[in-house]
């Protein structure tokens, strides 16, 4: 791997153990995964471990800063490391509130997505916004990872999930090297809790 970085951008990226975490998760998938996705894009690491393991399927990066803030390093590093492929690879340059939406719409409400990644805005309601869009696009075998599970935001997405969505359940992640990650699986279409079934988290 050869991937360049920007000073005061290394707080906390995908490291190269996670990544080859990634890759084993899609690669040993029991259900085909043919349409992956992440929010946030930067340096490309993640979309390198994902375009690696699914090998010739369509990849999504959605990531309003790769231009402005990241100087295109996420795409430059993909082309250095011979995966960037105009027909597999599409950046969309927007934040994800406003691109999935939109996604959920061409898809009529069907899930095509077999792996999701969120690492792109680590507020909670950014992130629970990720997760409500992407839950729709995933279809049922489908895994969801979040990123940067140390912040007390994405834990408290973890909680919710596992309170109050019955259609996830929480995939096993070793502590090491594989921390600061957490992985859900999506194993039915939609929840069966009642609209005013709530647990406080």
């Amino acid at each position: 791997e050869n991937f360049k970085l920007l000073p005061g951008h290394d707080l906390t990226p995908i490291t190269v153990d996670q990544c080859k975490f990634i890759h084993k998760l899609i690669t040993e998938s029991p259900v085909p995964i043919n349409k992956t996705i992440e929010t946030g894009f930067a340096f490309g690491r993640s979309a390198f471990a994902i375009m690696s393991a699914t090998v010739d399927k369509p990849h999504i990066a959605i990531d309003p800063f790769q231009e402005e803030v990241f100087e295109n390093l996420g795409i430059f590093n993909l082309k250095q490391n011979g995966i960037y492929m105009d027909k597999r690879f599409t950046h969309i340059n927007r934040r994800s509130e406003f691109a999935l939406p939109a996604l959920v719409t061409l898809s009529s409400g069907v899930g095509y997505y077999g792996f999701a990644f969120v690492d792109g805005d680590h507020t909670f309601e950014g992130s629970m916004l990720d997760f409500i869009y992407l839950s729709q696009l995933l279809h049922v075998g489908g895994l969801i990872v979040f990123h940067d599970t140390w912040l007390k935001a994405i834990k408290q997405i973890r909680t919710h999930i596992l309170t109050n969505r019955d259609d996830f359940k929480e995939v096993n992640v070793p502590e090491k090297p594989y921390y600061n990650m957490f992985v859900f699986k999506k194993v039915k279409e939609k929840t069966t809790k009642k609209y005013d079934e709530f647990k406080n988290f």
